[in-house]
Parts: C-alpha cells; structure tokens; sequence
C-alpha cells in the first residue's frame, strides 16, 4: 500500500485541470478496465495532478459496490503515485461512507469525495451532514461535494480531515463560497470553462477538464497559457 500523503502535500497537488475520471464498459457491460487505463493516463500525460472519481462522471449510480471498489483499487494501482487519487461514492448514508472510507484507506486511496443522501443548500438536517463529513474524515481526507449550507462549512472549518471543496452550485453560491472559505478549503470549480473563469479572479485556482481523459495536448496548450 502506498505511503499516505500529508495533508500539505495533497493540498499542493489540489491546483489545475482535474482529471474526472468516466467509466468506460465492454458490450457485454462490465467495465471496460483498459479503457480506464488509458484515460488515467491521458489526464497525467495531459498535466494533471489529480486522478478523480466523481458519482456523476464516473456513473456510480449505475455500479455495485464491488464495482465501485474496483474502480477505486484500479485508480490507485494505474496512477501508482503519479498524481492525488480521490475515490467518490454515490449518494448514501453515513455509515456506508465511512465504510467505504475504510476499504479506499486499505487501498492506499489519497481522498475521498462522499456525497450524502441529503447534500444541497436545502438539507433538511444540518447537524446530519455536517457529522456525516466528519465520520468519514475520521478515516480519510476528505472533499465536500455540491453546495451545502454555510452553518455546514462553518462546523467543518476546524476539522483537519476537510481538505477540499467540489462545488455544484449556482454561480453565485459558488462566488460566495470562494470568497468566504477559498483560504481554507481547497476549492474546486465544479463543471464548465466559463464557471472556472468566472470564479478565478476570487482565488479558484483548480477545475474540472473533459479534455484531459481525451485530448491531452488541448489541456497541455491551455495550461501552458495561463
């Protein structure tokens, strides 16, 4: 198992394109484990210092928890240090996320993104999602995904676990965000070009890119740019 990084040095891998990992399949839908390697490798090629799993890209929901480990295991043994690891789940409860914490800790996994049954600006409970980040943080670094309430980031500030922030929000909640915990958290634009642009005069400084898991030279070329 690999050495677990610190949490200096997965925050000093958290800057530039991310590489959000799609599932590809065989016909006979199981997962295509080539083609997942290869686009592990087009990300690093490409310059990216993050090798992700997301519920959304990768199609989690469409996966049994085995599969889900599989692509976790996979993850780590492709990348083999090359870049951070961040495993995902799909939408589910406290304690089937620190249980999978468990297994991605065991596989030598950098972080985990977790995303809660209940994890939007309207969650009904708080104090529920706020212990549902800290559980899981007990066991691994951890990155919030989507856009929970301010009182949630607030509770979370002071966890050292709480490494990273992947946001789904609206634009605006995603601006305020930065401005209030971008010193904090390393934040993360969650989706387009536009949305990463629009929120790095505010300090985001890492984002999502499609064209790293298949034209490695474009990210080359716009990293080079900047």
């Amino acid at each position: 198992m690999p050495t677990p990084r610190t949490v200096r040095e997965i925050r000093s891998l958290l800057v530039g394109p991310v590489c959000s990992l799609p599932t590809t399949f065989a016909a006979d839908g199981s997962i295509d484990v080539a083609g997942v390697r290869r686009i592990i490798d087009a990300g690093i090629e490409a310059g990216s210092t993050v090798s992700l799993l997301t519920a959304g890209d990768t199609q989690l929901v469409y996966l049994s928890d085995d599969e889900q480990a599989e692509l976790a295991r996979l993850l780590v043994e492709q990348v083999a240090g090359r870049a951070l690891t961040v495993a995902a789940t799909r939408h589910t409860s406290t304690r089937q996320a620190v249980r999978f914490a468990h297994q991605c800790r065991e596989l030598g996994v950098d972080m985990l993104m977790p995303t809660a049954w209940f994890y939007g600006a309207d969650a009904p409970d708080v104090d529920g999602l706020t212990r549902f980040y800290q559980r899981v943080a007990e066991v691994l670094p951890v990155m919030i995904v989507g856009f929970p309430p301010h009182a949630v980031l607030d509770a979370l500030v002071d966890v050292p676990n709480v490494i990273a922030f992947k946001e789904d929000g609206s634009e605006g909640y995603a601006i305020r965000a930065v401005e209030r915990y971008g010193e904090r958290f390393a934040m993360i634009t969650g989706g387009t070009l536009w949305r990463h642009l629009t929120q790095w005069p505010y300090g985001c400084r890492t984002y999502f890119d499609c064209y790293t898991t298949f034209a490695p030279h474009v990210s080359r070329a716009c990293r080079s740019s900047r």
